[in-house]
């Protein structure tokens, strides 16, 4: 088991910086069970973009979510998922939709829609955010849909910043309604890149609003976790912030912080934590339109 942890907190620390960086707030208990979640949706991310074969490919993922049903595996970290869900009480239900987007990236991908991208969103990040709440210390039920707007909030941003790399691959998650003319493989032509970059600011500020709205959900969570997580989500936030300064032209290089950045970020975030009044303030979710 302590193998198992320090090989997914090596996974966690290399792949994702910013909540690696954020984790610096939990216990290390609670960081090690981050850890194994993170490896386990890890390694189904990567078997959707790494592997060579989309027929191999579509098979494993397959035959995790068939594991997931049954509650065994011999695979070793779908296997410690499972064991991490029985210690932490995760549903696994939220894994199995997870497996059920991330299928979706074997073929091109196309969103007709808003509402298409906003339930691609919640099955590939939503769903993570319902896994990770009874880890962070979650008791309250109306803290889950908040955790379900944050995820999905980091997702639009990861998609505005990958839109280059996603093209490559034959994914354009920019809905088509938000288009003028419907694009369907990489844009090159100027024209295409500004429509693109403009859709793409729409999107970023459709993730301010779940942001704004998923730190209601603050309030729910102890004091560690309530930390950490309002440092990931300011933290993924200004990234779209950085590309909404840029004019969305995602085309002139990948978007990042700093570590400069993420640390002067950080020591705002905790002098506005201790005065504002909803990270303290439990308020029921209410739902809203796209």
């Amino acid at each position: 088991m302590i193998k198992r942890a320090e090989i997914a907190k090596d996974t966690l620390q290399k792949h994702s910086k910013t909540f690696s960086f954020a984790s610096f707030f939990l216990g290390d208990e609670t960081v090690n069970k981050v850890a194994r979640l993170y490896s386990f949706c890890r390694a189904v991310d990567d078997i959707a973009d790494e592997g060579e074969c989309i027929g191999i490919a579509r098979k494993n993922l397959n035959s995790i979510s068939k594991d997931l049903e049954l509650g065994m595996s011999s695979n070793e970290i779908t296997s410690d998922f499972l064991l991490l869900a029985s210690e932490c009480n995760i549903d696994v239900h939220a894994a199995r939709e997870l497996l059920e987007g991330v299928m979706c990236d074997l073929d091109p991908v196309i969103m007709i829609d808003e509402q298409a991208l906003d339930h691609y969103c919640y099955q590939v990040a939503g769903t993570v955010g319902l896994m990770m709440c009874p880890i962070l210390g979650v008791t309250d039920s109306n803290a889950l849909m908040y955790a379900c707007d944050l995820g999905k909030a980091m997702q639009l941003t990861n998609i505005c910043r990958d839109i280059h790399e996603d093209a490559l691959r034959e994914r354009i998650y920019i809905p088509q309604t938000l288009l003028q003319v419907g694009i369907t493989k990489e844009p090159t032509k100027k024209k295409e890149e500004m429509e693109m970059a403009r859709a793409c600011q729409k999107l970023l500020l459709r993730a301010d609003i779940l942001y704004e709205k998923a730190e209601l959900g603050l309030a729910y969570l102890p004091l560690r976790s309530k930390i950490c997580i309002l440092v990931a989500s300011r933290l993924y936030k200004a990234i779209g912030t950085k590309l909404l300064k840029k004019n969305c032209r995602y085309w002139e290089g990948r978007v990042f912080t700093t570590r400069s950045e993420k640390i002067i970020l950080t020591v705002r975030m905790l002098l506005s934590l201790w005065v504002n009044p909803k990270f303290w303030i439990k308020k029921p979710y209410a739902k809203d339109k796209m």
